[in-house]
């Protein structure tokens, strides 16, 4: 005797393909969430590296005086570079460039900040 069509089951072979494919959707959106994990995990580090060059910037001639030349520091695990240098055809301007870089998984990152800023020391009295 046949079982009636409300009967009858799933095949072995049909239950193994939904699994399968149960699977395969598992590791693709495991994928995703790792890749989104480490994708944030960069953009956070980016943003450090650009508050640490906003930071260099906003103190660059009040928490310290500013003068031609280079100098390198390490804040935490970033490596900062600061350069001054004298406008050419501006008396009293100087050129501040900054760099940021960090280790990062696929090579290293870099921020770059430039701004200017007005030399009090070369000022003339009024």
């Amino acid at each position: 005797m046949r079982a009636s069509g409300a009967d009858r089951g799933f095949t072995l072979v049909e239950a193994l393909v939904a699994l399968v494919i149960l699977a395969a959707a598992t590791v693709a959106l495991l994928e995703l969430a790792s890749q989104g994990m480490r994708m944030a995990q960069a953009a956070g580090r980016r943003d450090e590296a650009v508050l640490i060059a906003a930071s260099e910037a906003g103190a660059a001639g009040i928490d310290y005086a500013l003068a031609p030349g280079d100098d390198t520091r390490q804040v935490r695990d970033f490596t900062l570079e600061r350069r001054v240098s004298a406008v050419a055809d501006q008396a009293h301007l100087l050129k501040i460039e900054i760099a940021v870089t960090w280790p990062a998984r696929s090579g290293s990152g870099r921020y770059d900040l430039v701004t200017w800023r007005v030399d009090r020391a070369l000022e003339s009295p009024p």
